[in-house]
């Protein structure tokens, strides 16, 4: 698809909700999809709705967009905490209806996602709780996947278009895993400590005291220099033990 062909599309179906509030994350995703409402239905029909958590990092917000933060926290759920391979699902039922109950006093009934094509091909138990909640997915109906998407972000000068994908913190703790707001801000840490080095894209595993490396394959070449820096970020972010992952950024590889 083209992005002239995805552009009229998309703005097609946003115009049939007339009004929208969007779940948003401050990725490519979310960025894209309030940067299109705006523009097929005017600022004054749209919000952002930001869930601030410690499982993510705050998100910032396009400009002219009204947003609205909410903070919560899914540690205060029991499910979330076991990290049984539903966690996702208890956790976006809580935040998404919050978020939605938001939506709701702001004077907005529809309340959508950037849930796209992509989504499709992987393990997300979260999408179940968004559907029972009546999330609508304006990517999906204009048969749209993540190359669309960031395709047509670029073409819209947004400054997220080739952002990695950087799922909540709490995909890098295993399942049966208890999940803690220490191990959260472990990987907070390490991640960011990696990031100022020029690593984009990682993942930093939690197995107990060990931190298991997930790179983009461009970004081994980084690891010999920096190996010491990335030793003492790791020592500072609270990891005694350290291993690379020789195949690299997988998505998902937790959930095998």
């Amino acid at each position: 698809m083209n992005t002239n062909s995805s552009s009229t599309k998309l703005a097609d179906v946003l115009r049939r909700y007339g009004r929208i509030a969007i779940a948003y994350s401050g990725g490519v995703d979310s960025t894209l999809l309030g940067a299109a409402a705006v523009r097929a239905l005017g600022r004054t029909n749209v919000l952002l709705i930001h869930a601030v958590t410690p499982f993510a990092v705050d998100a910032v917000g396009e400009p002219d967009i009204p947003l609205l933060r909410l903070e919560l926290n899914p540690l205060d759920s029991p499910e979330v905490v076991a990290n049984y391979p539903d966690r996702c699902y208890h956790c976006k039922k809580m935040l998404m209806s919050a978020i939605r109950q938001a939506a709701r006093i702001h004077g907005f009934n529809t309340l959508a996602d950037g849930f796209n094509k992509y989504d499709l091909s992987d393990y997300r138990p979260g999408a179940r709780a968004a559907d029972e909640l009546g999330l609508v997915h304006p990517f999906l109906e204009a048969d749209m996947d993540k190359d669309d998407i960031r395709a047509l972000s670029h073409e819209y000068g947004l400054s997220n278009w080739n952002a990695p994908a950087d799922a909540c913190l709490a995909s890098r703790i295993p399942y049966h895993t208890p999940i803690t707001a220490v191990l959260l801000d472990r990987v907070r840490t390490a991640e960011q400590g990696l990031r100022k080095l020029g690593f984009l894209g990682h993942r930093v595993r939690v197995f107990g005291a060990e931190a298991r490396i997930e790179l983009q394959e461009k970004d081994f070449a980084l690891l010999p220099v920096n190996r010491p820096q990335i030793l003492e970020i790791l020592r500072q972010a609270g990891f005694s033990r350290f291993t690379v992952d020789l195949q690299g950024y997988r998505r998902g590889s937790l959930n095998g």
